[in-house]
């Protein structure tokens, strides 16, 4: 119970940030101005490098509190112990690391920014990075939360966060307060996350902390096992945030904007896909100790359909209204940020189906591969977008990162998961291409029949979008959805009419 209402209020979180972030975006933009925007996106950019500092250990928690836990409460206490001091010392450090760029914000910027706009930098990074300490100190109580399975808390709690911190900052713009305070108010936010989490996991689940014997030896093991999880962070800041801080010092603040839609969007599909697979991580590492690589395969094929029809649906959607919808969203300017969009999501929608292979692979202790070739293909991205952004400018800013995820995440990685990790990725791929066909139709179609006829405005993108989102839910369920996905379905469409049903009949009877 706990991993469906998890994973459906997963999703229903990514749906209101991201509809949060929709309205949130225009007014950022309408009280900071363009340039301002720009500033506040490369801060975040900036700080974003200081999250490796968790050393890919956050990442390895699920997995060794399997481990711990099968041996003793004892054992357990002391991997906490062991990650609260770790967590700890990397909150010290980002805080370091913050005080340090505050100091030195010539390394970063070129001439085109004046004193006034370095000068809010620097006071931005330093609140960014006391932020960064807090959420490493969060993360050790939020990563025992996860591996007990209290998505509902979890989310909740997001949810909350979500509608709540967008409505202060708006509020505080509105009355004059600059950009500084919008970094301020995030703060504030993570420093309550954090007593929330604190709270719960002690006081509710009972998390014990000791320190002492075994612990050195329980570090080294650990250490070797997220080795591979911070190159995967370290290749994730590069393929993310690299192209936007050449984008920052060859070109300008608007151009750095222009690329900050783009990725805001594409992070909404990240979003889509983790929000599924990441319900399901301890139950990966739960059947990887149980050798059950048949419910490997089943969970593997069964959520990854899900993910690439949800995907490709939202791309689809995008590709025909994408146009439109920046324009009335973000104004006028962003233009670019359409066509660096579309390049960088449609070659990453396969990568984003298979999320669930990473912690297989995590839960497999088979994850160096991936982070090897990953990290060969990052250095390439840099030097791709170094070359093609100097040369073409901000509409190029895509072009490594798009060789690395076809050759990498596509090839390679598919490969190592058929022929080393015991996955059956030639399943997995007979599925993904039955169920393409929809997609490709149905935004090929609606492409051409906007072409053909004249809307405008609002009333336009909804009558497109629902002719869009019609045709693809009927040819899904025709010709691409199994007899399971089938069964779930009608089971849902007649909950509701039965739920309308009786609402109905009750309230004829009142």
């Amino acid at each position: 119970m706990q991993r469906k209402l998890g994973a459906i209020l997963s999703y229903i979180n990514v749906i209101v940030q991201n509809g949060v972030y929709l309205l949130y975006t225009p007014f950022l933009i309408h009280f900071l101005g363009q340039k301002q925007f720009g500033i506040y996106q490369l801060s975040s950019q900036i700080v974003s490098a200081l999250g490796m500092l968790a050393l890919g250990f956050s990442g390895a928690y699920v997995r060794f509190y399997w481990i711990e836990k099968r041996k003793s409460e004892l054992h357990l206490s002391r991997l906490n112990g062991l990650y609260l001091l770790i967590f700890c010392c990397s909150a010290l450090a980002a805080i370091s690391a913050g005080i340090i760029l505050m100091n030195n914000p010539q390394a970063i910027f070129n001439t085109n920014y004046s004193d006034g706009e370095v000068n809010a930098v620097s006071q931005m990074l330093m609140i960014m990075s006391i932020n960064v300490g807090i959420n490493f100190i969060s993360s050790v109580f939020n990563s025992y939360i996860l591996a007990c399975e209290k998505f509902i808390f979890q989310q909740s709690r997001v949810f909350v966060s979500t509608l709540m911190q967008p409505v202060v900052i708006i509020t505080l713009l509105a009355l004059g307060f600059g950009v500084v305070y919008v970094a301020t108010v995030q703060l504030i936010f993570s420093i309550g996350i954090m007593l929330l989490n604190i709270r719960y996991a002690i006081k509710s689940l009972h998390m014990l902390f000791s320190f002492g014997k075994g612990q050195v030896k329980l570090l080294k093991s650990i250490s070797i096992f997220s080795g591979y999880i911070l190159i995967n962070q370290i290749v994730d800041f590069i393929n993310n945030s690299v192209p936007g801080l050449i984008i920052g010092k060859v070109l300008d603040p608007v151009s750095v904007a222009i690329y900050a839609i783009a990725i805001q969007i594409r992070t909404v599909f990240y979003q889509l896909s983790v929000a599924l697979s990441s319900v399901f991580v301890p139950k990966m590492n739960e059947l990887v100790m149980g050798r059950d690589n048949d419910g490997l395969n089943y969970y593997l094929i069964r959520v990854g359909r899900i993910q690439y029809t949800l995907l490709t649906f939202i791309l689809g959607g995008f590709i025909v209204l994408g146009k439109e919808f920046l324009h009335i969203w973000v104004g006028e300017g962003f233009e670019l940020s359409y066509w660096i969009i579309i390049s960088m999501v449609l070659p990453v929608i396969i990568p984003l189906s298979q999320n669930l292979g990473i912690e297989i692979q995590r839960a497999k202790n088979l994850h160096r591969f991936r982070s090897v070739v990953m990290a060969i293909f990052a250095v390439m991205n840099v030097l791709l977008t170094y070359l093609a952004v100097l040369n073409w400018g901000v509409i190029a800013s895509g072009v490594g990162y798009i060789v690395g995820i076809a050759f990498a995440n596509i090839i390679a990685v598919n490969i190592y998961n058929q022929k080393v990790v015991g996955l059956n990725m030639i399943a997995f791929w007979q599925n993904i291409i039955r169920i393409s066909y929809v997609p490709i139709i149905t935004t090929f179609g609606v492409l051409v029949f906007k072409s053909m006829v004249s809307f405008q405005g609002v009333s336009g993108i909804i009558y497109i979008g629902i002719a869009y989102t019609t045709m693809f839910s009927v040819l899904s369920y025709l010709f691409s959805l199994n007899d399971l996905e089938k069964k779930y379905i009608n089971e849902l469409v007649y909950k509701i009419l039965y739920f309308r049903k009786r609402t109905t009949f009750n309230d004829d009877n009142y």
